[in-house]
């Protein structure tokens, strides 16, 4: 004869020793948010069987505060809310990239992912890995977001700069005018900033020792 739990504190006892939430004991509790949330806790798996009655906002926040990985196997439903998705990214980032469409061309979303993980730029929509802010946000940790740049970031010697410094490889998406300046090297992080602080020291030489114009090419003194 199956178990049958007299009240939530019992079956929360028996999940926490190891009991199985789709077992006839718990037919009872299905929709019970705390029995529910034991359950998950143990098995994450339980996610997948989450009675409709669950299938809240709040009961799904409650779950990604706990853990964010579990919001890749949550309802469909759920991974479109965009409340979800956000209480997800705050524990797991990268769940922005099982989330809708319409959340990934949300910009507040996809900042608030970046600033935790400049690798989740690649999961945004493709208009908005086009976005500067976003861009020099996710170059902070994240090189290959080079990948998404402009020509004009490509080819700005200290954003590769950046970007080579964290991922070295990426300089292979770099402008061609940058990778003939790194050649071969091993470290083409070192050989691009060598290039860079040459070209500003002789910028600067160049600054003071210039001609200055004469006082009577300056005009007369007022």
């Amino acid at each position: 004869m199956a178990i049958q739990y007299k009240n939530k504190e019992e079956a929360i006892q028996a999940l926490n020793n190891g009991a199985k939430f789709w077992t006839k004991g718990f037919v009872s509790f299905q929709d019970e948010p705390e029995v529910a949330f034991a359950a998950i806790k143990n098995h994450p798996q339980e996610v997948k069987r989450l009675s409709e009655a669950l299938q809240t906002e709040e009961f799904a926040c409650k779950l990604m505060r706990h853990s964010g990985q579990l919001f890749q196997i949550l309802p469909e439903k759920l991974r479109e809310n965009r409340n979800v998705t956000l209480a997800a990214i705050e524990s797991y980032p990268h769940s922005i990239a099982y989330t809708s469409t319409d959340n990934k061309a949300d910009k507040a979303i996809v900042l608030r992912a970046v600033e935790k993980a400049g690798s989740t730029l690649s999961d945004a929509s493709k208009e908005l890995q086009k976005d500067s802010e976003l861009f020099h946000l996710a170059l902070k940790t994240y090189g290959w977001a080079l990948v998404h740049g402009t020509e004009a970031d490509k080819a700005n010697e200290k954003t590769v700069l950046k970007a080579i410094k964290i991922h070295p490889h990426v300089i292979r998406h770099a402008s061609q005018a940058i990778q003939d300046i790194v050649g071969d090297s091993e470290t083409p992080a070192d050989t691009l900033e060598k290039y860079i602080n040459a070209r500003d020291l002789h910028a600067k030489l160049n600054a003071k020792h210039a001609v200055k114009p004469s006082r009577a090419e300056r005009g007369p003194k007022i």
